[in-house]
């Protein structure tokens, strides 16, 4: 059983639990879609606090996309909300696809594989969108 002691000092991207929602639903009508919901709602809501992309997120967003693009190196909208989220609450983000968000500056990324334990700073779980379709796909 999954306990609140095991998700301390992690949390999941607003974005993040819209992909999971959303691809739940998408699930045909079956044995495995109620009991991912179940799963989502049960232990993914219920232990991980979801971060909001607030109006400070938003802004960061902004600068941080400007920068990207006169660099030549825009990144997708929702990677953009994910890592300003991360960013505005210093959060480690994590997800399994690190070279995505290493051209983002001021926030740290580990690979989601890499994380065991974190003592100390938070961090946030980015749950990339392959590792999402991989979840919630039948």
């Amino acid at each position: 059983m999954y306990s609140a002691n095991m998700a301390r000092g992690y949390s999941i991207a607003a974005p993040v639990c819209h992909e999971l929602t959303y691809g739940c639903h998408r699930l045909p009508r079956g044995k495995r879609r109620p009991a991912l919901q179940a799963y989502l709602q049960d232990v993914v809501v219920a232990f991980f606090p979801v971060l909001a992309y607030d109006e400070t997120a938003a802004n960061w967003h902004g600068h941080e996309r400007a920068r990207l693009e006169g660099l030549g190196r825009p990144a997708p909208h929702v990677d953009g909300q994910l890592v300003a989220i991360a960013g505005v609450n210093e959060l480690v983000l994590v997800t399994v696809l690190v070279k995505d968000f290493a051209r983002c500056k001021d926030v740290e990324v580990q690979r989601q594989d890499a994380i065991v334990q974190r003592a100390g700073r938070g961090a946030v779980v980015v749950g990339d969108h392959h590792w999402r379709r991989a979840w919630c796909r039948g």
